[in-house]
């Protein structure tokens, strides 16, 4: 699959100690958001023309939507409980 993360090249400080600055490489990215991810990935599922992976990847999607809703439920029960 094809990225929309723009990646470049920088440069930042770091403290060795308290005493030197040492200039390291970076590489510093723009994440997209989770709306343009989905909607590139199913562009390019489209344009593959394979409609049973785009079913699969949604069907895999929801199932992480499902786990995570489960996972917050269960986190605020606790705290309602703790």
């Amino acid at each position: 699959m094809e990225s929309d993360i723009e990646i470049s090249s920088g440069t930042y400080r770091s403290f060795k100690h308290w005493l030197w600055m040492k200039k390291k490489e970076s590489m510093i990215a723009e994440i997209p958001s989770t709306e343009t991810l989905l909607q590139n990935w199913i562009h390019q599922f489209q344009q593959q023309g394979e409609p049973e992976m785009l079913c699969s990847m949604f069907e895999w999607l929801l199932e992480q939507i499902d786990n995570l809703k489960k996972n917050v439920d269960h986190k605020t029960h606790d705290i309602m409980v703790a």
